[in-house]
């Protein structure tokens, strides 16, 4: 496969990212659902299983976002240090 290695390590975190936001709902309702079952306190805890599932999930997106924008910000910087440019402020 041809392409720029940079974009491909990109499409490698955000293609691993759907994974984590789906295993982060499922798991959080699953376990609430679980708890509820044990607890009798049906659906409040598959709710806030739910909901802890989807914090999780925004916690990962915002987790890589920050990653990847922090990779290209040096490698930006990089670049720059290269051509002579003066640094960014």
């Amino acid at each position: 496969m041809r392409g720029d290695p940079k974009l491909w390590a990109i499409a490698g975190r955000f293609s691993a990212l759907g994974l984590e936001m789906g295993l982060s709902l499922a798991i959080g309702f699953f376990m609430g659902r679980y708890a509820d079952a044990k607890l009798g306190t049906k659906p409040y805890l598959t709710i806030a299983g739910f909901v802890f599932g989807i914090v999780a999930a925004f916690l990962a997106v915002y987790r890589v976002g920050r990653s990847v924008q922090k990779k290209l910000d040096q490698d930006a910087a990089k670049e720059r240090a290269e051509r002579g440019d003066p640094p960014a402020a």
